[in-house]
């Protein structure tokens, strides 16, 4: 009895064993699908030139339509706030900009 019992164990214990180790293998292979399409930050400097999204709205009254403005801006990098996240000036004014997020910056 105590014999069927110290087996039963074993062999739970190297269930117990495998779906762990199917568990990290699914883990893994998730994390590779998932971050497969992730963006990676920027390796920005500060002075370097970028593109920034340019949001806009149309205005009827001062007839001007948005899908007609240019989709990108110049601009320099001024600072890093996170590794995400950067400070912006205009390329030609120096007009400070706010801070912009990776996903609205691409490399000149």
């Amino acid at each position: 009895m105590v014999e069927n019992w110290a087996s039963r164990v074993r062999e739970l214990r190297d269930i117990c064993d495998s779906v762990k180790s199917r568990l990290d293998k699914a883990y893994n292979q998730s994390a590779a699908r998932y971050n497969l399409r992730r963006r990676t930050p920027l390796p920005l400097e500060v002075g370097q030139v970028v593109w920034k999204r340019n949001h806009t709205l149309s205005d009827a009254g001062n007839y001007f339509a948005s899908k007609l403005a240019p989709k990108f801006l110049k601009c320099k990098v001024a600072g890093k706030v996170t590794p995400n996240v950067y400070k912006l000036t205009d390329f030609q004014s120096g007009k400070y900009l706010g801070h912009w997020h990776i996903q609205d910056l691409k490399l000149d």
